[in-house]
This record gives structure tokens, C-alpha cells and sequence, in this order.
């Protein structure tokens, strides 16, 4: 028996190697417990790492972390597997930290070599050795050495208790130069390795740990940022509450000067004249944290960043009613921490702090109010993301010029404004619109209702290719603003879900009209510019193909990148800015850029064909008339009434957007009285159908139908006046 369960467990230690997926990782037998000691290579941080003997259950970490996500690079668990042998867990290298495929640049092999020495012992040669690379690189820089760089960066201060004046020096370089570096890199670099943030919460922790000398004080001030640390504890006077940088000869300069920063103590008075940006603590709390801690360090560190870039687009969290990124930045940002023996402190007891913004953009009145917000960076935005936070933040007031804003808390502060606020109108030009685009779209709705019903209706009006374009567009239009009047204004009182769909919807459908304005600039090039007889292959076929699956493209894109992005505005169910430019604004500008160009060569041969009418013993007059509905006709079936959307920009916005919400929202209706109701088809249904209800007038009736009819066939084969069949 004995000699059996021999084979057996040798049988299981077998089994097990067959399985194992690290055949380098010895195992034992559970009756050791203990998984043998062994070493192993991480190609993410081209390490060996030594692992010790550990029990069944238990952990080994690296002792190096990758720092984009804050794991270590190795983690393996002690376990027993299904053969009752111990063995260490399938290794899994820390992907947080591959950037193998990532872009790189000439520095970026160096910097990772920089960023793996020993940072306790060298961390000024690491940061002065990566001044002297970046220097050189800054304009070529990555998203990959921007990571390295921010780690470098953070183990410089972590690693240190006490950071020298020169090393913090060091840092704020470095720190210029990672500013002056573009923007998408910037974003880059904190999307694959939380770059950004990490560099922000590396600055705040400089802070606390920056020898200040026998003055108590250090101030260090590059171009893009500034930072101001006070030793309150050992403070002698007035006390120091907070900063302010000035206007340079009146004006808000791109850079920080040491000239232009003034230290606040507690008896100053802030001129907001000069100001362009402060920030200042309750004198009287200040004084309290020092008496409750008489025998610690009380630091009061203050920064100010003049290039924002570190803070991203600008984006506000998802809590907040707009996360669309139609808010930007619109001003500097401002700082303060306080700290007890490096331990920060974010409760106030009750007191706020106070800050002062120029705007770098400037509204008034009720504007300025409803689409400014003070905010502070929360690093624990929802979803984990950071992102701008307007919790414990209020507007206060707008003196000279400068929004005044209080905090119930501390961290980074800053001014956004609304960029679709910024251009909105009064409330009563709001109104008016409202007004009419409601009563314009009612009656476009009900044209385009009886235009399709008409259509349907007579067989007749089918079976021309004009004919089918326009009751495609009529179609498209119809389902279009029935959508828009039914669900786009109504996101306070949908759901999330629902207001995602008629957004999409809403998307795909005036992409699709726009698509049939195009079919019908084609068709009218193709008749009256180009004079060719319109037989073509399965052209409705084409086109209906071409109208009515090409929106399907930029709709499915904005969907596959992420399908919040149809959850973009405050009040409406529509798309956030960015896919607006490029999924809808970019599709619609070129079918009107397209149209135009046909609506001119169209009116030109219209207006060539004068000769001909001259010929045709046809009066001037009513050939002008001809020629003003063809030209009308044109102009709405195009859809060239959208040009007034591209011009309604500056100050003559208000005019344009009067005449753009005046003909789009009509621009159904009109087709129902250009190409229905003068119909002599339709006359002639109308007529046939009044006939049937009064056959006294049966023989009268009809003949007048029948002369109808010829001249409606007459006026179609000249094919100038696209107001009639």
C-alpha cells in the first residue's frame, strides 16, 4: 500500500508539470506547503526578480510598482493545484505598464533607464540627467516619455523625506518643459499611464517636502508654473493667508513672473484692479491649525499654473448635467494645500477659501452668470477618472472684471465657462425661435405628411426619378422633425437610454435628408445642366443605396468610439461637440458646398434658355416668373437655407439664425406648395375626386383635367421649371 500511494503522489507531481504553464517555476509536493524559491524575468520592467521560499495561500509582490496604475510589476500566489502538489499561480506580466507599442521617441530609452535607478541615492542625477535629455527633445517628446518622465518625477519626492531647494528646482524645470509638449501627447500620456495627474499630485506633495531654509519660505517660478511654500509654525507678524499674481501693465500675461507674484498676509487689502489671480485662506483658521499644533510643522504651500495643459480638455464629471466637453478652462489655475507634518488637511471646519480669476473670455449680465462655474480638480471624479468638480464651489460675485469664487475645501481651482453658452442669445430672441421653429415645423410637418399621403396615393407621381427623389427627401424630412419635435427637447424628462436613441436617430435621419438633397442636386446637374436623358442603370437603386445607408457610416462610428457621446447637451438629446464636427457638420457642409455649386450651374442654364421662351412668343414677364419659381424650386429641394446656419457667427448671429430657423423649419411646407399642391396631377385627382361626389358636372370637369394634364406633360419636357411634374 505504501509503495502505491508512492506512484500515485509521483503520478500527481507528473500530472501537474504536464499542466503547469511556468515550467521555470518549480513546485513541491503539498506536504512541504511551501513553494520553492526561485527567479524570475518581467520583460515589462526588464527585471529578474528573486522569489523566496512562501507558504500555500500567500502573496509574493515585487517590491517595484508600476506606477501608471499603482500594482506591482510581479505578483504570484503560493497555490495547490487539482494533483494536491503546491505550485506558484500562471504569471501575468502588469500591462499597466507595457508600452511596447506604444510611439516612442530618441529619448525614451533613456528616460526608462532613468527611471529605474535608485532614487534614494540619485535622484538629483536622474532629474538633472532628464533635463538635459528633454531639453534637447521637447518637441519630439511621447506619450511614453512623458509616463517615464512623471515617474522620475514622483520617485524623486517619494523617495525623499526632505527634497533640497536645488532638486525641487529641478523639478519645476523639468515640469516647464513637459507643458510646452502638445496637448493630444499630454492627454495621451495620462489615458495609457495617469501621467498627468500623478505630475499634479507629485507638485502638491513638493510641498510638503522642501526644505524652506531660515526664512521659513521658498519660492520657485518657471514660465508655466510657480509654487509658494510658508513654514507657518515658525512665523513671526502677520500671517501669511495666501497668493496673488498681478496684470503686467494692465494686461494678463501668457507667463508667470516673480516679479508679478505677491505674498497675502493677513492684513492686506486685495486691489482687484491688479489682480489676475489669487487665492487666500481664513486668517483665522490658519491660526487655529497652528495653536492646535504648536510643536508640528505647518506648511502652507500655494501654486499657480498659467499653462493649464496638465488639466486636460477641460471635461466636467458625469454628475453634472453637461459632460459633453462643450466647457473649457478660461482661467488660470490657483493652489493651496495645507499640511501637519506632511499630512494634508481638506476639511475648512466651516471657513472657505477664496479665489479670484481674470476670465480669459468675458460675458456679461445673466450670460456670465448662468454659464460660469467655479470648480476644483477632483482627482477622485466618478468612474475614477479626474476630471473638473463644481462640489463645494460657488460663484460669489464678478468685481472689475474678476469672478470671485469661494471653496468649502482645498486643491487646484479654476474658472470654466460654457463655449455653447457663450454664444447663446437673449432670452426673448430665445423665445422667438422657440416660437417659430415649433409653428415652422408643425407646418412642414403636415406638408410633408400630405406630400407623402399624395404620393402614395397617385401612381401617377411615382413613377418619374424626380418624382422618387422627392418623396425619398419628403420621407427622410418627415421622420426627421417628427423625431425632433418629439424627443430631441425633452432629455429632463426621458431616460438615459432613451435620450441616447433619439440622439442616434436624429443623427441618422438629417444625414439621410441631407443625402437626398444631394440625389436632388445630382438629378437636376444631370437634366438641366448636362441635358442627358436621366435613363440610367438602376439609378433609384443607387441612390436609395447611396441616401439611405451612407449616414449609416458616421452613426455606427460615433457608436463604436463610445456611445455617450450621443449624450451631449444640457437640455437637448443630441451629440457632444466633437463627433458633431467631424460625424455631422463635416457630411453637411459638403453636400451644401456641393449643392451650391449645382444650385449656381442650375440657374445659369436656366437663365440661358431666356432665348428660347423669347421664341416661344412668351412674355417676359412670365418668363421672369418661370424662371424665379425654378429658381425658388431649386433652392429648397437643395436645401441651401442650411448656408444661414454656417454664417450665424459673431454679431451677426442673431440676424442669420432668424433666417435660418425661419426657412428650414418651413422648408417642408414649401416643398408641399411648390411640388403638391401646384401639381396638375394632384389638381386633376382633386378634380376626378369632387367628379365622383357631383356627376352634374362630370363632362365640364373632365375636359378641364384632360387640358390640365397636357400642359403639366408640356411644361415637364422642357425641363425648366422645377416647380411643376
Amino acid at each position: 500500500m505504501r509503495q502505491l500511494m508512492g506512484v500515485l503522489q509521483i503520478l500527481s507531481v507528473l500530472m501537474a508539470r504536464v499542466t503547469q504553464s511556468q515550467p521555470d517555476i518549480p513546485q513541491q509536493l503539498a506536504s512541504s506547503g511551501v513553494c520553492p524559491n526561485n527567479r524570475l524575468y518581467d520583460p515589462v520592467s526588464e527585471k529578474t526578480y528573486t522569489i523566496p521560499e512562501t507558504m500555500v495561500g500567500q502573496l509574493f509582490s515585487s517590491p517595484q510598482v508600476c506606477l501608471a496604475n499603482g500594482l506591482p510589476y510581479v505578483t504570484l500566489e503560493c497555490i495547490e493545484n487539482a494533483f494536491y502538489a503546491v505550485q506558484w499561480s500562471r504569471f501575468e506580466p502588469n500591462q499597466g505598464c507595457n508600452f511596447s507599442d506604444m510611439i516612442t521617441s530618441s529619448a525614451t530609452a533613456s528616460l526608462k533607464k532613468l527611471s529605474s535607478m535608485d532614487f534614494i541615492k540619485e535622484s538629483r542625477t536622474a532629474l538633472y540627467s532628464t533635463l538635459l535629455l528633454i531639453q534637447d527633445a521637447n518637441n519630439t517628446l511621447s506619450a511614453v516619455d512623458v509616463i517615464h518622465i512623471t515617474d522620475i518625477i514622483q520617485l524623486s519626492i517619494a523617495g525623499s523625506s526632505r527634497i533640497l531647494n536645488m532638486d525641487a528646482k529641478l523639478v519645476l524645470d523639468v515640469t516647464d518643459i513637459v507643458l510646452q509638449v502638445k496637448d493630444s501627447i499630454l492627454q495621451e500620456s495620462r489615458r495609457i499611464g495617469n501621467a498627468t495627474n500623478r505630475l499634479i499630485e507629485s507638485l502638491e506633495l513638493l510641498g510638503d517636502r522642501t526644505q524652506v531654509g531660515k526664512n521659513h519660505n521658498l519660492r520657485l517660478v518657471k514660465d508655466s508654473i510657480a509654487l509658494e511654500v510658508w513654514d507657518l509654525t515658525h512665523m513671526s507678524g502677520d500671517l501669511v493667508i495666501g497668493l496673488e499674481h498681478r496684470l503686467t501693465n494692465g494686461v494678463s500675461s501668457r507667463f508667470l513672473r516673480s516679479d508679478n507674484l505677491f505674498t497675502l498676509l493677513e492684513n492686506d487689502e486685495l486691489d482687484l484692479n491688479d489682480t489676475d489671480v489669487a487665492i487666500f485662506l481664513p486668517g483665522e483658521f490658519l491660526k487655529n491649525v497652528t495653536e492646535e499644533n504648536p510643536d508640528q510643522e505647518v506648511r502652507l504651500s500655494m501654486g499657480v499654473f498659467a499653462d493649464t495643459a496638465l488639466f486636460g480638455s477641460g471635461s466636467l464629471e458625469s454628475r453634472l448635467p453637461d459632460k459633453s466637453g462643450s466647457h473649457t478652462l478660461n482661467s488660470k489655475v490657483v493652489s493651496a494645500r495645507i499640511s501637519v507634518n506632511g499630512t494634508p488637511i481638506t476639511d475648512l471646519a466651516g471657513y472657505n477659501v477664496t479665489t479670484v480669476f481674470l476670465p480669459h473670455q468675458t460675458l456679461t449680465g445673466a450670460q456670465h452668470v448662468r454659464h460660469t462655474r467655479c470648480v476644483f480638480w477632483n482627482f477622485d471624479g466618478a468612474g475614477g477618472q479626474a476630471a473638473w468638480s463644481d462640489k463645494g464651489c460657488t460663484l460669489q460675485d464678478n468685481e472689475f472684471g474678476k469672478d470671485v469664487c469661494q471653496f468649502n475645501h482645498l486643491t487646484n481651482f479654476a474658472v470654466l465657462m460654457d463655449l455653447y453658452g457663450q454664444s447663446e442669445l437673449s432670452e426673448d430672441h430665445q423665445r422667438a425661435l422657440s416660437i417659430i421653429s415649433i409653428v415652422g415645423l408643425s407646418l412642414s410637418i403636415s406638408g410633408l405628411s400630405l406630400t407623402v399621403i399624395t404620393f402614395l396615393r397617385i401612381s401617377k407621381l411615382r413613377q418619374g426619378r424626380r418624382q422618387q427623389v422627392l418623396i425619398n427627401l419628403a420621407l427622410a424630412m418627415l421622420l426627421s422633425w417628427i423625431v425632433f419635435l418629439g424627443g430631441f427637447a425633452r432629455r429632463v424628462h426621458g431616460n438615459h437610454v432613451s435620450c441616447l436613441a433619439v440622439a442616434a436617430l436624429l443623427h441618422y435621419l438629417i444625414l439621410a435628408s441631407f443625402m437626398w438633397m444631394l440625389m436632388e442636386g445630382v438629378l437636376a446637374y444631370l437634366m438641366l445642366v448636362k441635358v442627358f436623358d436621366a435613363s440610367y442603370s438602376r439609378f433609384m437603386v443607387k441612390a436609395a443605396l447611396f441616401a439611405w445607408g451612407l449616414p449609416i457610416v458616421p452613426v455606427a462610428g460615433v457608436i463604436a468610439i463610445d456611445h455617450e457621446l450621443y449624450h451631449g447637451g444640457e437640455k437637448y438629446c443630441w451629440m457632444s461637440r466633437t463627433p458633431f464636427y467631424y460625424a455631422f457638420l463635416l457630411p453637411v457642409a459638403m453636400v451644401m458646398l456641393t449643392n451650391i455649386v449645382v444650385y449656381i450651374l442650375v440657374v445659369a442654364s436656366i437663365c440661358r434658355r431666356r432665348g428660347l421662351a423669347a421664341k416661344a412668343s412668351r412674355s417676359a414677364s412670365s418668363q421672369r416668373a418661370v424662371e424665379i419659381r425654378a429658381s425658388l424650386s431649386c433652392f429648397v429641394v437643395l436645401g441651401l437655407s442650411w448656408v444661414f446656419a454656417f454664417l450665424a457667427i459673431e454679431d451677426a448671429r442673431v440676424v442669420f439664425q432668424y433666417l435660418f430657423t425661419i426657412t428650414t423649419s418651413l422648408q417642408g411646407f414649401l416643398i408641399f406648395l411648390v411640388f403638391t399642391a401646384r401639381n396638375a396631377d394632384v389638381k386633376s385627382f382633386l378634380r376626378n375626386l369632387t367628379v365622383s361626389r357631383n356627376p352634374s358636372t362630370s363632362t365640364t370637369t373632365s375636359s378641364g383635367s384632360g387640358s390640365s394634364s397636357k400642359a403639366a406633360v408640356g411644361t415637364s419636357t422642357s425641363r425648366v421649371n422645377l416647380g411643376r411634374k
